[in-house]
């Protein structure tokens, strides 16, 4: 299953408790930042971006953006609460039009069953 939220619905009670029945094998949850992803009660993956990487991964403006958006891992692999997931840096950029040690990415991801 895939299922697309905001970081606002992700911290809404009565979402949780719209969805808190239905269990398929496997939850793909695509938000647009990883901090809500603390707050969900579903998902085995969740897929994130918001962050762009830290954009300028120099310290201690790296150090000041994990601050800022709570996490100490800006972009790629991560467990979030017991969760596996992913923050994109993506394409884009915030405020200045430039990224320094933080290229751009477009992420493909395979998922496989366990049975294959």
């Amino acid at each position: 299953r895939l299922v697309g939220i905001n970081h606002r619905t992700a911290c809404s009670p009565r979402w949780r408790l719209h969805h808190r029945e239905d269990t398929p094998p496997f939850t793909v949850v695509l938000m647009h930042g990883p901090a809500g992803a603390a707050k969900l009660e579903i998902g085995d993956l969740v897929l994130a971006g918001h962050t762009h990487g830290g954009q300028l991964c120099i310290e201690p403006l790296t150090w000041l953006s994990r601050r800022a958006f709570s996490m100490e891992t800006l972009a790629g692999k991560t467990i979030i609460c017991s969760r596996l997931a992913y923050i994109s840096r993506g394409i884009g950029t915030k405020m200045l039009p430039l990224r320094f040690r933080c290229p751009p990415e477009i992420t493909l991801i395979t998922i496989k069953s366990e049975s294959r």
